[in-house]
């Protein structure tokens, strides 16, 4: 087994890209992000992209963009080899996000490498959508953010991670990553009345699909058909500019969302786990 630490993204795509794009839903994430990294988004921050090749074949790859680490398929051996290379580094994480076998197998070699307590965040599910399928009209309309909206959907993203087991950011992160999504024109919102009530974002393309995700609505617009509705425009939007499909994760833990989901054409395409490192008790 050998690991191969690649200097760049480009580098990292040459080896790996074609095994990722094997299964491009399962791989959306891990390929997203180097789309983003290639556009220069993780300024400052040294990227960690790891190949592995079992006799001259490329079999898995992993990605640290600065957050979790990121898994594709990979046996067990595979695995145990990519966390002794990590740990040899010196390298470390938050958490891990993959296929449900491999990041739960990661976790655990990683709690005694080094010496940390996992803990899993969610249960996830990766859809893929390629014709959308919600005739389902509620008031309203969609368009992008504007940056007048930044200050409202920093406390968005404040109130969506308090819902979910995910560590919390400060204020100041939250309005960052708000700029950042509405400058580079990623965040749509649902309009009712001259009022959002509802967002979601378009990221992380892939060669033929596209992301979507921090799809949320507060409490008190629940219930309405906004988020059905947007998602279904988002997910059309990206559709006519050219992808073939969309791809989005989902909490297992809210039936509601995955049900939703589906009513638009979204189609289960794997399970993922994602796990928090923290020290052990």
């Amino acid at each position: 087994m050998t690991v191969t630490f690649c200097p760049d993204v480009e580098s990292f795509l040459a080896k790996a890209g074609d095994l990722l794009y094997q299964e491009e839903a399962a791989n959306s994430l891990m390929l997203g992000l180097c789309s983003r990294l290639q556009t220069g988004w993780a300024e400052g921050r040294k990227p960690v992209l790891v190949v592995l090749e079992e006799g001259g074949k490329v079999v898995s790859a992993a990605l640290h963009a600065g957050d979790n680490l990121v898994l594709s398929f990979a046996e067990p051996a595979m695995l145990s080899a990519l966390a002794s290379a990590l740990q040899q580094r010196d390298l470390d994480f938050p958490g891990v996000v993959g296929p449900a076998n491999e990041a739960a197998v990661f976790a655990a070699l990683w709690e005694e490498l080094r010496g940390k307590r996992s803990t899993l965040a969610i249960k996830q599910r990766i859809y893929q959508l390629q014709a959308v399928q919600n005739n389902n009209p509620v008031p309203g309309e969609a368009r992008l953010a504007t940056e007048a909206e930044i200050p409202l959907i920093a406390r968005w993203f404040a109130m969506m991670h308090g819902e979910v087991p995910l560590p919390e950011h400060s204020s100041e992160a939250y309005l960052a990553l708000a700029t950042q999504k509405v400058r580079d024109q990623e965040l749509y919102l649902w309009i009712v009345d001259g009022a959002p009530v509802s967002m979601a974002g378009a990221t992380r393309p892939t060669r033929h699909g596209m992301g979507v995700n921090a799809v949320f609505t507060p409490e008190s617009q629940r219930r309405k058909g906004y988020a059905t509705a947007l998602v279904s425009h988002v997910s059309q939007a990206m559709l006519d500019q050219g992808k073939k499909f969309c791809f989005l994760y989902t909490d297992l833990g809210n039936p509601t969302s995955n049900s939703i989901y589906q009513k638009i054409g979204y189609q289960a395409a794997a399970d993922s786990l994602y796990f928090v490192f923290g020290p052990r008790s």
